[in-house]
């Protein structure tokens, strides 16, 4: 090419002139002694203030070329007919023209032939005979941590080039730190990381997002630029990948959905120091119930409402929100409780179901945590080892397989939660083992004089004045104020419908507990579930207003007598729940009755404790009469006087049969003869259906 033919402008200076013969007499002269003495580099050299005759000599390679396209060190050798080796001794002479502004480099020109082209008003200046103004010359000491780290991705940018291997990157790299020990910026990240391969790594990233291309750094090929063996690179993206990396343990970096490096605000104050703040995420504050709502938007997705992508991007993200509103009571109150991040978390996500009055389920958490951790928080809500159940802020509530369970906020983690607010979310108090006294259709009870001499001394300590004075006089004499009242009998003679009653004409509440779903299949778990009607019995007395009665309805099954500790699991388990029962009659503020049919099997320990034991015997001639009558109308005195003689019925068995003569009725259109009723009792017993019970006719 000969030189001139890229300008196209005539030159007129001097200058220009001795370039010119400063490339024909270059070209294909080499690079020695007598070629850098020629006069016209020197003139070169004078005339644009250059620091030595290498830098003229390359500045003449730049002219020819001109402003058609990219040099680099092998265009160079080429021109000068010699060895890139050669050409290579001309590397420092062109780092000090770029520096200066005579030249800039390609953005995007790999290492170690990066590509330059010449500055445009310098090639200019030069044909139109102006005077060429070079950039000064950065002095070392304006070398800051961008610079560093842009020299650390050049590193990088050979490696991938193959012309330096990872073990030459590390030791380049310490080499530079050592160069730098006073950038702040360096000690610091030596601070947080300990070993290069991860500072690298930082360094690079740095770079990458100084330069607008760090938000999004796929995982995989950072590492395959760094490492030449593929087993070293996946066991640092093995590590990623479970959270197990210095730059996630110091929240240097996240990890999007589909492994992408994401710098994180940790990383832009390292970096930028008192300027980070122009970077850094802008996290609103937050009152309690949009903070929860927000922590369940980063792990969940709002538009699928899955829990898709990485849990420790997640966690993270979920992090930073709780930082920034570390000032609302709520969150206070709950790092002090619980210091785990993690159960921190569960409780904000639980807590955001119950604002809006919706389960959270046990299994919901595989989508939080990853998997070893997610089994480890079962066993531990499973064996009430879990930080928030320990605490008293979150209970599990069965349901089906154990993974089913619903968890959901105490009474206190609902104070901390709701704080002034609570009236506003509470709950009522319904449920399928809660009876509202209104509810309890009132019938007519027939008992011997005794019996309801027994039952009215127990339904006038239950209204509430009387109640209250009772209460007030035991606390005076620092005995227990807890009444317990056994109910103890044959099967069908109104024991459980003469506490409804009870409770309907004292407008008590009734939480009848099931003895049967008590026992659970779970091994371990009924001692939980007992704990759990106690700890349910004392909330339920705190929310109404009066003290509600707590039914053990056919107790038999956890009030008889404790078997021998060795004989099996199954009786250490019975007699631990008889354990836990005893202690909060003990210590019992409420009211609790209990019905059994078996009273002789009943443990002596239960009988002390039991302030009111009312037996109930079959009913006598009179009172069956009485209840035929009721439940019969049709029936006169003589048939009823008939009935209660010949069959030994308790009053529930009678009930049935009137319900059967009713469904009689109802299909044959006629009232039930007393021949008919007869016929429905003879069928009542199984067994000997014949023969003649009780006193006869």
């Amino acid at each position: 090419m000969r030189f001139g033919a890229a300008f196209k402008i005539t030159p007129t200076t001097s200058l220009f002139d001795h370039i010119r013969k400063a490339a024909e007499e270059l070209r294909g002269s080499g690079i020695d002694e007598e070629t850098l003495n020629l006069e016209t580099l020197d003139t070169i050299k004078r005339e644009l203030k250059l620091d030595n005759r290498k830098e003229a000599m390359i500045i003449t390679i730049f002219a020819v070329k001109g402003n058609n396209g990219d040099v680099d060190l092998s265009d160079m050798a080429n021109f000068l007919a010699c060895s890139e080796f050669d050409a290579m001794t001309l590397s420092a002479a062109l780092k000090s023209l770029a520096d200066k502004g005579f030249i800039v480099r390609e953005e995007d020109s790999p290492a170690p032939m990066p590509q330059y082209k010449f500055a445009d008003d310098i090639l200019e200046a030069i044909v139109e005979g102006r005077e060429v103004r070079p950039m000064p010359t950065i002095s070392e000491t304006n070398y800051d941590q961008f610079d560093f780290c842009e020299d650390v991705h050049k590193l990088m940018c050979r490696r991938v080039n193959k012309t330096l291997t990872t073990k030459g990157l590390f030791y380049r790299t310490k080499e530079m730190e050592d160069k730098y020990p006073n950038i702040e910026f360096i000690s610091k990240v030596k601070e947080e990381l300990s070993e290069v391969k991860h500072r690298i790594m930082l360094y690079d990233l740095c770079y990458l997002y100084s330069m607008d291309k760090g938000d999004n750094i796929e995982m995989r090929s950072m590492l395959k630029a760094m490492y030449s063996d593929h087993m070293d690179a996946a066991h640092e993206q093995k590590a990623l990948r479970l959270g197990d990396h210095p730059l996630l343990d110091h929240k240097l970096v996240t990890i999007e959905g589909d492994e992408k490096l994401k710098v994180d605000d940790r990383m832009l104050q390292l970096l930028y120091g008192d300027a980070a703040e122009a970077f850094l995420t802008i996290v609103k504050k937050l009152d309690r119930y949009s903070f929860v709502a927000e922590i369940n938007k980063a792990f969940y997705n709002p538009r699928d409402f899955s829990m898709r992508g990485n849990p420790f991007a997640k966690m993270h993200e979920a992090a930073k929100l709780e930082t920034a509103n570390e000032e609302l009571a709520m969150v206070k109150t709950l790092k002090l409780k619980v210091p785990s991040l993690d159960a921190r978390m569960v409780f904000y996500l639980v807590a955001n179901d119950r604002v809006h009055n919706e389960d959270f389920q046990l299994n919901e958490l595989d989508n939080v945590f990853v998997s070893g951790l997610y089994v480890s928080y079962l066993r531990e809500f499973k064996n009430s080892t879990h930080p928030l159940v320990k605490t008293g802020l979150v209970e599990v509530k069965a349901k089906g397989l154990f993974d089913d369970a619903i968890l959901q906020l105490t009474e206190a983690g609902e104070a901390l939660l709701f704080e002034d607010d609570m009236e506003l979310f509470e709950q009522p108090i319904t449920g399928n083992d809660i009876i509202q006294p209104d509810s309890v259709v009132k019938k007519r009870l027939f008992f011997d004089d005794e019996l309801q001499k027994q039952l009215s001394l127990l339904g006038n300590s239950l209204k509430e004045e009387n109640y209250q004075k009772l209460v007030a006089r035991l606390e005076e004499k620092r005995m227990p104020t807890g009444i317990c009242a056994l109910l103890h009998g044959l099967p069908g003679t109104g024991k459980t419908e003469a506490t409804l009653q009870l409770a309907r004409e004292t407008g008590r509440i009734v939480m009848l507990v099931d003895i049967a779903s008590s026992k659970s299949c779970w091994f371990g778990e009924t001692e939980k579930i007992v704990k759990g009607i106690f700890t349910r019995y004392k909330q339920l007395c705190e929310k109404s207003e009066l003290t509600p009665i707590l039914l053990f309805n056919e107790a038999d099954g956890i009030l008889s007598k404790r078997k021998d500790v060795g004989s099996s699991n199954v009786a250490q388990t019975e007699n631990a729940v008889q354990n836990i029962i005893l202690q909060e009659m003990e210590t019992l503020k409420g009211i609790m009755i209990c019905t059994t049919n078996l009273v002789n099997n009943l443990d002596a320990a239960f009988e002390r404790r039991f302030l009111f034991k009312v037996r109930f015997d079959a009913p006598t001639l009179e009172s069956k009469c009485c209840i035929w009558m009721d439940k019969l109308p049709s029936l006169s005195k003589a048939d009823a006087t008939v009935l209660a003689a010949r069959f030994a019925f308790s009053g529930g068995e009678i009930d049935n049969i009137a319900r059967k003569a009713t469904m009689d009725e109802l299909i044959s259109g006629t009232t039930p003869t007393l021949e008919t009723i007869i016929n429905l009792c003879t069928k009542e017993k199984l067994g000997n259906e014949r023969q003649q019970i009780g006193f006869g006719c």
